[in-house]
């Protein structure tokens, strides 16, 4: 699986049940074709549960939709970066307007991304935000709404 280059289309599939587990896959195997027929950088971010499936069978960069800034241990229910990276993830959306993190924690992640080599794309909601995300040094910052 290659890493995400610029300029690129990230397609983030949410929780419908149209893009969860099989019907996910479909949908990045279509964008894989189109990414290669095109000539264009794609990646998708999944749900944790679906990142091994998809990472196995396609060549795009795949995200995970979030982690959580923690290390290995009694974090039941919290989605640790080791094992996004385990599952086969080329990256992972940090930040996103549904699911809010502490300044702090957008900054622990970041750095625990980099430390198991997953492409970071941090989302910020307005100018102020998008510079103090900026100076964390993270690969990408999108900005929600555009």
């Amino acid at each position: 699986m290659e890493m995400l280059k610029t300029p690129a289309i990230v397609v983030n599939v949410k929780t419908y049940a149209g893009a969860t587990g099989k019907k996910a896959l479909e949908i990045a195997k279509i964008m894989e074709t189109v990414a290669n027929e095109m000539n264009v950088s794609m990646g998708i971010a999944v749900q944790f549960t679906d990142i091994s499936l998809i990472a196995d069978q396609v060549s795009i960069p795949v995200f995970a939709q979030h982690i959580d800034p923690i290390t290995s241990g009694a974090h039941t229910g919290w989605t640790l970066p080791e094992a996004v990276k385990e599952a086969g993830a080329a990256g992972t959306l940090i930040n996103h307007s549904e699911h809010r993190l502490q300044l702090a924690d957008i900054d622990t992640c970041i750095t625990k991304a980099k430390e198991m080599g997953l492409d970071q794309i941090v989302c910020s909601n307005n100018i102020a935000t998008s510079k103090a995300i900026a100076a964390l040094d993270p690969h990408f910052v999108a900005v929600e709404p555009p």
